[in-house]
């Protein structure tokens, strides 16, 4: 039983258990899992890793998941991370550094060990601020997950980061509201039942809707401009 923070009629908000995916079309991704306990059609709206949990926030209807997505790419949603190490490091402050390279077909970024085409240098500095604070909270163990994985992929994060700026320059690009998705080609399965479902009015709004990568965001592009 997933645990509901707020109910409306038009959203949910609920607790991601560690391990259930956020997203997704299999029957134990979260929103198949809400969807049967809610008895009705549950819209991602954003995105929190598999192996992580916390609080988020699911649309009931096409058109809140529409509101929705525009809302928190407007700044009116906000998202809180608190960040903890496991153990201390030797060292009170230093910097951490792993090599990773992001799989753009599979659309997942691994850990290496040698240079070469295509990975980047992800780099942490840190500083022990644990003794300041020595009344601190224990944490979840997923939210001790969370740290881990954003300290390994700060560097792709940061990019990632960069291509949502540019994204952003397209925020007031229109999609026209009788475009066919099934007629764009080279659209993911999953994108393409996601931007058929949510009906996103502009490049912008469709770039925030859960399950639609940056490579479907480019394929829209060329396919549009192609229409022209």
């Amino acid at each position: 039983m997933i645990e509901i923070l707020q109910e409306t009629k038009t959203s949910v908000v609920c607790v991601k258990p560690v391990g259930i995916a956020a997203q997704g079309t299999d029957p134990q991704a979260l929103p198949q899992l809400l969807a049967a306990q809610l008895g009705c059609e549950v819209y991602p709206v954003h995105r929190l890793d598999q192996t992580v949990g916390g609080v988020m926030v699911y649309a009931k209807t096409a058109k809140e998941a529409a509101h929705l997505t525009q809302s928190m790419g407007e700044g009116g949603m906000q998202k809180t991370y608190l960040a903890v190490l496991t153990g201390c490091p030797e060292e009170t402050s230093g910097t951490l550094e792993d090599l990773l390279f992001h799989d753009r077909v599979k659309n997942k970024t691994y850990v290496v060990r040698r240079p070469r085409g295509g990975v980047k240098k992800a780099v942490l500095s840190y500083e022990i601020l644990a003794p300041l604070d020595p009344q601190r909270p224990e944490l979840m163990r997923g939210v001790v997950e969370q740290v881990n994985i954003h300290m390994k992929y700060d560097g792709y994060i940061q990019r990632q980061m960069r291509q949502v700026e540019q994204f952003q320059k397209m925020e007031n690009k229109k999609i026209p509201e009788s475009l066919d998705y099934n007629e764009v080609p080279s659209l993911r399965t999953e994108a393409r039942q996601k931007l058929t479902a949510v009906r996103p009015l502009s490049i912008g709004q469709a770039s925030r809707i859960s399950g639609v990568s940056p490579a479907d965001i480019s394929v829209l592009l060329v396919w549009l401009e192609h229409k022209k």
